[in-house]
């Protein structure tokens, strides 16, 4: 009884697992087998038929067959524009890997440039030096270091509250290198920006700027410089 189950469910799951194809070309020639064996025994009968009825005759017996491969013709177009759809959908799919890789590495091209930009900017250091005044007339020395990249087309600007106060070029710096100017002597209580422009080895132009106020104390005039943050001139240029 075991043998007999076990025999009955190779069969069901053979036959079941069989495909549309299969079944229909089993199913012709089986069919075509009875068709040639109708003929074979009613031979005279067909013999004695019209034109007309013998055509019916085989429309009639050919009819499944054709309706038969007509369904597989379905079934496979269908099965092949599910595999095409398939297809497309692993190439668009691919297509956005694609993409998102090769976003990443402008991103991380991108981030590379701008580092390497960075390693080529001079690093500007800026001391004052002393305060000339006779009568209220006078200057403002101050020292201004590099201590990173080369720069050329180096120049100096001075403003007051967004005026300009003079503008002075200033030779190239190698590493290392000082120069030293002077500037209108700064009012008690107030500040000026002192900007430094100049072309990176690279070819950009960028600067740098500084803060300097004065205060009055009672022991003297004392002189403080802010170096403006790189990152804030890197902004306001850009949105500049």
């Amino acid at each position: 009884m075991k043998k007999l189950q076990a025999w009955m469910a190779r069969q069901c799951k053979f036959w079941s697992s069989q495909s549309v194809e299969w079944w229909v070309k089993r199913a012709t020639v089986g069919w075509g087998l009875v068709i040639f064996f109708i003929i074979c025994s009613r031979y005279k009968e067909l013999m004695n038929l019209g034109l007309n009825e013998l055509g019916d005759f085989f429309a009639g017996m050919f009819g499944p067959v054709a309706f038969g491969w007509l369904v597989l013709g379905y079934t496979q177009q269908g099965r092949e524009l599910k595999l095409s759809s398939k297809a497309l959908r692993m190439q668009t799919k691919e297509l956005n890997d694609s993409v998102k890789q090769q976003t990443a590495m402008v991103e991380a091209q991108k981030i590379s440039l701008e580092n390497h930009e960075r390693s080529l900017e001079p690093l500007l250091v800026l001391t004052h030096v002393e305060t000339h005044l006779v009568n209220n007339h006078g200057y403002e020395t101050f020292r201004l270091d590099n201590t990173a990249a080369y720069c050329e087309s180096v120049r100096m600007e001075s403003a007051c509250n967004g005026l300009r106060l003079m503008s002075q070029p200033l030779p190239t710096m190698m590493t290392g290198d000082t120069e030293v100017f002077s500037v209108q002597p700064i009012a008690g209580k107030s500040q000026i920006e002192i900007t430094i422009y100049y072309t990176k080895i690279s070819g950009l132009e960028n600067s740098q700027s500084f803060i300097v106020k004065k205060f009055i104390q009672e022991d003297g005039d004392r002189i403080f410089i802010e170096k403006l943050p790189f990152t804030r001139r890197e902004a306001v240029a850009a949105a500049s």
